[in-house]
């Protein structure tokens, strides 16, 4: 893993700050990103031990001028980009569809698509014009074509994301750009949080089931980190909770007790 370099959005803070976290500690060039002035600044500050391997450039996925800002920093930095990972995403509210603004749906739509698909061109002209690299989508809920109620939004842009990196990964082959998803499962964050936490009879009810499930952001990051640098699977889908994971937690449940959330 060491020296290579690697870009990801939404990194400034959960699940892409610690799979950053993980890639700086092993020795990569890790170029973090995200919409929020503020938590950039905090998430610099916090890798500023790793020197001249870090850097650090606002980005907001919806915005086709930023994704193409990010590569060419990032190429001016490190002299190549060998692996590219689409984590920029925003969850919903718990909520039916009917009562989502159409201003929420169109953002969920425009960070989670739009955004990744722009994000994979973008990686994917820049790759193939230096002759190799590799690029990763974040999947989530919804990719395997799981539904559930009040995350139809959501569902529906992680199953886009599943068809579409499968579809690329099609397309790049014979090309030298690899292309994969990543699935972390659920992981103690704020993304999982925030929506749960302006619904606090929903948080309580859901608490223990989530902590059966879940995990600490550390565990799945120190898991994808080095799959993200050695696989070399055309399409390849590297999934953290994998359903014989999920059932022997729910079997052990009612004697190992999980505290994954400390609220």
């Amino acid at each position: 893993m060491d020296q290579k370099s690697v870009v990801i959005t939404g990194s400034s803070r959960g699940i892409g700050f610690t799979l950053a976290a993980e890639l700086l500690k092993a020795g990569c060039r890790v170029m973090v990103s995200g919409k929020s002035e503020e938590h950039l600044r905090r998430a610099a500050e916090r890798f500023k031990e790793h020197g001249d391997r870090l850097g650090a450039k606002i980005c907001d996925v919806t915005k086709l001028a930023d994704l193409e800002a990010l590569w060419n920093e990032a190429k001016e930095r490190f002299g190549t980009v060998d692996v590219w990972v689409n984590n920029a995403g925003i969850g919903q509210d718990w909520r039916p569809v009917w009562e989502l603004d159409p201003h929420t749906v169109r953002y969920i739509v425009d960070t989670n698509v739009i955004g990744l698909i722009h994000g994979a061109q973008v990686a994917f002209r820049g790759m193939k014009a230096q002759g190799a690299g590799r690029i990763w989508n974040m999947e989530g809920f919804g990719s395997d074509g799981r539904t559930m109620s009040n995350l139809s939004v959501y569902g529906a842009t992680k199953r886009a994301v599943a068809f579409f990196t499968d579809s690329l990964a099609r397309e790049a082959r014979g090309t030298g750009v690899l292309v994969g998803s990543l699935r972390p499962g659920m992981t103690a964050t704020d993304f999982v949080l925030a929506p749960l936490r302006r619904d606090p009879e929903r948080l309580k009810k859901s608490l223990p089931i989530l902590n059966i499930i879940a995990d600490k952001p550390e565990t799945v990051a120190s898991f994808l980190a080095p799959r993200v640098i050695a696989d070399r699977r055309q399409g390849a889908r590297v999934r953290w909770l994998t359903g014989g994971r999920l059932f022997l937690r729910f079997l052990t449940a009612p004697f190992v007790k999980r505290k994954v959330f400390d609220l």
